[in-house]
């Protein structure tokens, strides 16, 4: 089995760049979630991790669907934002079968004491025609919110080490799925 591992945001169509959530100072969404992939594809030890190239939503989830074989997994990393009293991890899944892998990536964080926001379906998400990393990937995929930039202690978490202990928690998370 194989998992790829794709951080959110970053490169757009057209050559213009989304740094996604990016809120003063320092914690642009899209750097600390390669953070958290990297280190996610590195500690993975039982299942043989695939990073998914830079690249804009459409080119990354055609690299998944290009090279993956029954059985495998993709986790795309993402950093949440909102009111700054709101905090926790979320994760999200489309399909009933991949609800199962979200629902182990959840656990894997709440391991390492994140708040827990739930398992939800995509289209319970701010895109409530569901979310393209979750219905265009042909293996289960999971979008993972690790936490809310916008809160002052989830990115000081973040920044001092939290993106680490996070990409090491979902690695086991996906060592540990059947």
């Amino acid at each position: 089995m194989r998992c790829f591992v794709s951080a959110g945001h970053g490169p757009k169509a057209g050559g213009q760049y989304d740094p996604g959530a990016d809120p003063p100072g320092p914690g642009e969404e899209h750097a600390i979630a390669e953070e958290i992939a990297r280190e996610m594809a590195h500690a993975m030890v039982l299942v043989e991790p695939h990073v998914v190239p830079r690249g804009n939503l459409k080119t990354r989830i055609a690299y998944v669907n290009r090279w993956s074989r029954p059985g495998d997994v993709a986790v795309e990393v993402h950093l949440n934002s909102g009111t700054p009293d709101v905090a926790g991890c979320e994760v999200y899944f489309f399909s009933l079968e991949a609800r199962r892998f979200a629902a182990e990536m959840h656990a894997s964080l709440m391991k390492i004491g994140r708040a827990p926001r739930g398992v939800k379906v995509d289209a319970s998400s701010q895109h409530p025609a569901g979310l393209a990393w979750c219905r265009q990937t042909k293996p289960w995929a999971a979008l993972v919110e690790v936490a809310f930039l916008t809160n002052a202690e989830e990115l000081k978490w973040l920044l001092g080490g939290g993106a680490s202990l996070a990409g090491k928690a979902l690695a086991k998370g996906v060592d540990s799925w059947p």
